[in-house]
């Protein structure tokens, strides 16, 4: 394959990327013409896979509608573009890398650019209907564009799909809006799957191979979970951060991480971090709603008592914390003070309602009250 000949690019980091150079050739093509595809790292959700869509179907209005409307999301800041455009006109430096789709009409599949031709298509549509209007030399300029297209022929599919992922991760080394980790590691993990070694997927995407390993462990970890029976199809890709920091030694160990498997293997332990990080129903918070607080988590695991409490209907994580602390005996008076205020201020209808998890936790209070009163009887008697 000489066109994935391994050339160095940066000789103070060391990153290697394929030369692509040879398979790129510019074209001018319609603006109309240019489709994005659904199965972007960038545009697709966790959730959306499987089912793969069919390449026929990728220009059907209803497709292409959500792809815009899920780039004109604020996180995108394809506004910021927008207005750059507007003010400063369209660059032609940067072009767009597309190939040719395999549909029935003449069209390209968007490789790389996506945010571009998002902001070009709004900017026409805000002048074809009125709403923003631009002079006719920018609109002649983006109408009809520059794009360098990716030459497949002779590549096949395994290799067709690796030059894509190889383009769309050296495209964000620099330049581009960068990825976030989950697009990051989804394309480190096609690579990877496709049979590329853990330092040659890190080096595309310009990272240590250390942290491409990482991204991947935490990336195989969500696809697990999304493939569970009842949390699956609660799995969002804001939650492979969830998975990136239970990659602490302490919950690793909790979740029965296996090296030779590169895989968790406690089921049981498992689903209670599923549950934890997920909503129990809509609208309803989960138990652990920020990946950083997996850090404070970390000291819950080891302590049965606490873990069972955050699991409760009203835990909550700093509650837990407090039961996995060791006792400050110092401050054992405020302490049995504010039990006494808490117990003798109880509604009358928090006591009607008391659940057997409660009550059993007030029996062994009461016991303990009493053993701890033998004790210094006999103590202060001898």
């Amino acid at each position: 394959m000489p066109f994935l000949t391994q050339t160095k690019i940066n000789p103070e980091t060391n990153i290697i990327v394929p030369n692509l150079n040879t398979k790129l050739a510019p074209v001018a093509v319609s603006l109309t013409d240019l489709i994005f595809d659904p199965l972007n790292p960038r545009l697709v959700d966790i959730k959306e896979r499987p089912p793969v869509i069919p390449e026929a179907r990728f220009d059907e209005d209803k497709i292409q509608g959500r792809l815009e409307t899920k780039l004109l999301r604020g996180e995108f800041e394809v506004d910021l573009l927008v207005d750059n455009i507007r003010q400063n006109g369209y660059l032609k430096t940067d072009r767009i890398i597309v190939r040719a789709w395999k549909g029935a009409a003449a069209k390209y599949v968007i490789i790389e650019g996506n945010r571009r031709v998002c902001a070009l298509k709004k900017i026409v549509h805000d002048h074809d209907t009125g709403k923003h209007s631009i002079d006719d030399a920018l609109y002649a300029d983006i109408t009809e564009i520059e794009v360098l297209l990716l030459d497949e022929s002779g590549l096949g599919e395994k290799e067709r799909l690796e030059a894509i992922k190889v383009l769309q991760g050296i495209r964000h080394l620099s330049g581009t809006k960068q990825w976030g980790p989950y697009q990051q590691a989804d394309v480190i993990a096609e690579l990877r799957a496709n049979g590329r070694s853990p330092a040659d997927a890190a080096a595309t995407m310009g990272i240590s191979t250390q942290a491409a390993n990482k991204l991947w462990r935490a990336h195989s970890a969500l696809q697990t979970m999304s493939q569970h029976q009842d949390f699956g199809p609660k799995v969002t890709c804001d939650q492979f951060s969830f998975f990136v920091e239970a990659m602490r030694p302490s919950i690793r160990e909790w979740l029965g991480w296996d090296t030779a498997k590169e895989s968790f293997t406690n089921q049981a332990n498992l689903e209670i971090f599923y549950e934890l990080i997920t909503e129990a129903e809509p609208g309803k918070p989960a138990k652990i709603e920020r990946a950083i607080d997996l850090r404070e988590f970390a000291d819950v695991v080891a302590h049965p008592a606490a873990l069972n409490h955050l699991r409760s209907e009203k835990g909550t994580l700093s509650q837990a914390l407090t039961l996995a602390s060791p006792p400050k005996f110092e401050d054992f008076g405020p302490a049995v003070e504010n039990a006494i205020r808490v117990l003798r201020e109880l509604p009358v209808e928090k006591a009607r309602e008391l659940t057997l998890g409660e009550r059993e936790f007030l029996k062994e209070l009461a016991n303990l009250v009493e053993k701890t009163l033998k004790a210094n009887t006999q103590l202060t008697s001898n």
